[in-house]
């Protein structure tokens, strides 16, 4: 499964938001492939089990997603804040090389109509703050 999942970096770390879509891969790879080329990073895509570390242990070294029970279907944000979830080091690097609202705003205007569905939901999320990410389980 494949999530579209919207983000937003806090003060505190960063939030999955709860309004997160389940697509099957042969759902979305057509777009994703779309979007690809208009920037590599318009849509990232990344591994759901590099993401969070367990919020009371120390990650291993060189270690990503130390935690077992990460689970996307459940209800609600998801909040890398160090005490819901600590973002393991694998995660700050994805986060950090995310393109800037601005950056998505002006790559989105050359997206064509075959990807509708999903640019429609990154454009209304980017006008309440946030980015979206395609996060596979």
């Amino acid at each position: 499964m494949l999530w579209l999942t919207p983000i937003r970096e806090t003060e505190e770390g960063w939030t999955l938001g709860e309004e997160r879509i389940r697509y099957t891969e042969s759902e979305i790879a057509p777009v994703l492939s779309v979007l690809k080329g208009i920037h590599p990073r318009l849509l990232p895509l990344v591994k759901a089990a590099i993401l969070p570390d367990e919020p009371d242990e120390e990650a291993e070294a060189g270690a990503c997603g130390t935690a077992a029970d990460f689970d996307l279907s459940v209800q609600g944000d998801i909040e890398f804040d160090g005490r819901q979830w600590r973002l393991s080091h694998c995660g700050q690097s994805f986060f950090h090389m995310l393109l800037s609202e601005e950056e998505i705003r002006g790559l989105l205007v050359a997206v064509p109509q075959v990807t509708e569905e999903i640019a429609g939901h990154m454009e209304r999320w980017l006008q309440s703050g946030m980015r979206a990410i395609v996060i596979k389980e």
